[in-house]
């Protein structure tokens, strides 16, 4: 299958020993974590019964456009449940991908910190988490990577990082289909979708401004970015301090191929850590969030924009004669809430693209790896000393279960791109 020849038959292991931060799972409330409270025996069949209502459903009073949405509806909602028919049931609560990747690091060697005893059972509170960073880092050695369930744990990262180095100017590398800069709700409390807002800009709680560039690569296309740049998601108040690079921009000289090009990638990192070194920044690091990976190649899995929450939704259903308004509601369910992933290189029609084509393994472990090495070519330090350790980023939104360990595969080897040559 296509996703073996990109993650690899043989999983590497490190000639360095780079250390992991694993972080438990977190009170951010998610989509996963709703539905995972609702999981009961018999969660199969239900879902079966629900997409075979979906799979009969007569379209022939429909119009094209709308047999064209029902028909790469029903194509996305069938592949999912060919992915997972052997093994979703009950007991999938278990198969949570951060909790799970504990036990896979042992396995693969990854070197990693244990949870500290107290923490065992207990769901790590975003509000403490920077104390509960400097805990860990009281303890790791060298090189670290942090791995997280969640986006939300970068705020408090960055900001222990800052804390413990005042002067530093820091510029930061995001992989990510999204920029997470929402205004709200809840405040100024750190959430995956505002995480990059409170980075470059502080909050009304004290905290000031920690990244003082900011780069975000793999952004389906322009339209998220204008969005963005209206007043209330306010990207274009922050000037010069965020920089997006869409998946347009990636693509190569042959615009037939619409491939992404390691040359284009390599030109872009060096114009933009060039760049910031004339502004003074001294330190780079990165965050590489799942869901900026290609679904069509990695295969459903934790990343949480897969159409496995549609299948879910099915199963939540009591009233199954709400069909009758298919494809309106199964369309708006998939769209609205971001399952949809990639259809024919669209997201359908939605205002705000959420799918894109998705960067692949590969590459995402080029551009990380490029990243470190024009830091070296520039005399800039790559990653952020505190006490014993230096953090060169994380790995983020392992939510949901991992189907085939291919999270925590793809994570490993990002993980190796940062320290292996």
């Amino acid at each position: 299958m296509s996703h073996i020849k990109e993650i690899g038959r043989k999983t590497p292991s490190f000639n360095k020993s780079p250390s992991v931060i694993i972080i438990p799972e977190t009170n951010e409330a998610t989509d996963f974590k709703l539905f995972r409270g609702a999981v009961k025996p018999g969660l199969k069949s239900i879902i079966k019964t629900n997409l075979d209502i979906v799979n009969n459903v007569d379209i022939g009073g429909f119009n094209d456009k709308e047999k064209y949405k029902m028909v790469s509806i029903r194509e996305l909602l069938n592949r999912a449940w060919k992915w997972y028919e052997h093994t979703l049931d009950y007991t999938w609560t278990s198969q949570d991908a951060i909790g799970d990747f504990f036990n896979f690091a042992d396995v693969r060697g990854i070197p990693h910190l244990p949870m500290p005893k107290d923490r065992e059972s207990q769901v790590v509170d975003i509000r403490s988490l920077e104390e509960y960073f400097k805990h860990y880092f009281l303890q790791t050695q060298g090189p670290t990577v942090i791995v997280s369930e969640t986006h939300a744990t970068t705020t408090p990262l960055m900001r222990v990082l800052k804390d413990a180095n005042p002067d530093l100017k820091i510029g930061m590398f995001v992989f990510d289909t999204h920029i997470d800069t929402d205004p709200g709700p809840y405040e100024d409390t750190p959430r995956k979708s505002n995480t990059l807002r409170l980075l470059v800009d502080g909050d009304d709680k004290g905290h000031k401004s920690v990244v003082d560039k900011l780069t975000v690569i793999g952004v389906p296309d322009r339209i998220e970015v204008d969005q963005r740049n209206r007043q209330d998601w306010g990207i274009g108040k922050y000037g010069r301090k965020i920089k997006v690079v869409t998946e347009d921009e990636l693509i190569g000289d042959d615009p037939h191929t619409m491939s992404f090009s390691k040359k284009v990638l390599d030109k872009i990192l060096f114009d933009e850590i060039n760049g910031m070194k004339q502004e003074g920044i001294t330190n780079i690091v990165f965050s590489v969030d799942l869901d900026v990976l290609k679904n069509a190649i990695f295969g459903l899995t934790a990343i949480e924009y897969s159409p496995f929450h549609a299948l879910l939704y099915l199963a939540s259903l009591r009233e199954l004669s709400v069909y009758s308004q298919v494809p309106r509601m199964v369309y708006d369910l998939l769209t609205n809430t971001g399952f949809a992933g990639e259809i024919d290189g669209s997201i359908l029609d939605y205002p705000i693209t959420l799918g894109g084509k998705g960067l692949s393994v590969l590459y995402i472990e080029h551009g990380l790896k490029k990243i470190r090495s024009i830091c070296k070519e520039l005399d800039m330090e790559f990653g952020i000393k505190i006490n014993n350790s230096k953090v060169v980023g994380d790995i983020v939104e392992l939510s949901g279960p991992d189907f085939d360990d291919r999270t925590k595969k793809t994570v490993q080897h990002i993980v190796q791109a940062m320290f292996i040559d």
